[in-house]
């Protein structure tokens, strides 16, 4: 399950970068080719962006049983603990960006909100698989 939320999360960049030129041009924006250039970039980069998303998303849950609750503790291993460190901190960087960064007031940008904080809350399901392989 937690391998299909990863895919589903990079994948829905996507449509996320669709609708953000939609917004683009519904809010005045004026350039005929910035949104364009903004999806073929997308594109073009894509194997990287993505491929480093499946690798983080590999390193937390490579002989991961499933079945951890969420509240797991931060893991008995160094490994585990290390890992554990780096997931609260995406998960606090994607939070950030959800609040900070992105206008959350306005209803045009809840699709962003809410992917910026699926992906934090899927960093604490890597959390919580890294600590459950950790232990004995």
């Amino acid at each position: 399950m937690l391998w299909t939320a990863g895919v589903l999360l990079g994948v829905a960049v996507l449509p996320l970068v669709m609708w953000h030129g939609r917004l683009y041009y519904a809010e005045g924006g004026t350039s005929p080719d910035g949104p364009g250039m903004l999806m073929v970039a997308m594109l073009m980069t894509s194997p990287m962006w993505f491929g480093m998303w499946m690798a983080a998303s590999f390193a937390y849950l490579f002989r991961y049983r499933g079945g951890t609750p969420l509240a797991a503790g931060a893991g008995a291993t160094l490994l585990s603990l290390v890992l554990s460190v780096l997931a609260c901190l995406f998960s606090i960087g994607f939070g950030w960006l959800a609040f900070a960064r992105v206008e959350f007031w306005r209803i045009t940008r809840l699709p962003f909100v809410f992917h910026l904080l699926g992906c934090a809350i899927y960093w604490q399901y890597l959390r919580a698989a890294a600590v459950a392989r950790g232990m004995r």
